[in-house]
């Protein structure tokens, strides 16, 4: 089962949120919906993945033998 983190309940393979605006880089439960710096208009983020461990969850081997073939067996990459 996938592991979420606490606070938003984001994917464990989400590495860090970054601002679109000012590039401040944010860990997955210390912000809310937008950079506390840049406000709503410019702070936009951005979610960072850490692929070494998304590679080793989803690969060829795993997507073949999961028999889910709708857009469930992709659950891991989705931030949330």
């Amino acid at each position: 089962m996938q592991k979420r983190h606490e606070k938003h309940g984001f994917s464990e393979l989400v590495e860090a949120l970054e601002c679109d605006g000012c590039g401040a880089r944010y860990g997955p439960a210390d912000v809310e919906l937008f950079c506390p710096a840049c406000g709503p208009s410019r702070g936009t983020l951005t979610i960072l993945y850490d692929y070494d461990r998304v590679a080793g969850q989803l690969n060829r081997r795993t997507l073949e033998a999961n028999g889910d073939f709708s857009q469930w067996r992709y659950l891991p990459l989705l931030p949330v």
